[in-house]
């Protein structure tokens, strides 16, 4: 796309369901629309429904990810975050840990869940 960013097919959760993102290489924070999404951006793909994931997990505010980083924050809700592009557009939500699974052809998968990574042939 020439601007740091790539559009790539990935799978979500447990069991997996695919999603076309887009991956920012110029940001710290991975992430996608989960439900209840209150202020979506317009979309192709469905809105990811974490409820139906057997894999994520919200991140508690005394976790390491939410106490040792510049946009995260404590909220009712649990670990919060904020982030606004150079673009000024903006992202904002819970932090989760959820299993990723990139899988570039029907021999090779890796999932990565919560900092593990698991390869299978």
């Amino acid at each position: 796309m020439g601007d740091g960013n790539y559009v790539v097919t990935v799978g979500y959760g447990t069991p997996v369901r695919e999603f076309t993102v887009n991956f920012d290489t110029g940001s710290s924070r991975s992430w996608i629309q989960c439900k209840p999404c209150t202020s979506c951006y317009t979309q192709q793909d469905p809105i990811f429904d974490p409820s139906a994931s057997l894999s994520y997990a919200y991140i508690a505010c005394g976790a390491t990810q939410c106490t040792q980083s510049s946009d995260t924050s404590c909220s009712a809700s649990g670990c919060a975050y904020s982030v606004e592009y150079g673009d000024r557009s903006t992202t904002k939500g819970n932090l989760a840990t959820e299993t990723l699974t990139l899988t570039p052809d029907d021999v090779f998968t890796v999932s990565i869940s919560r900092k593990q990574i698991r390869t299978e042939y």
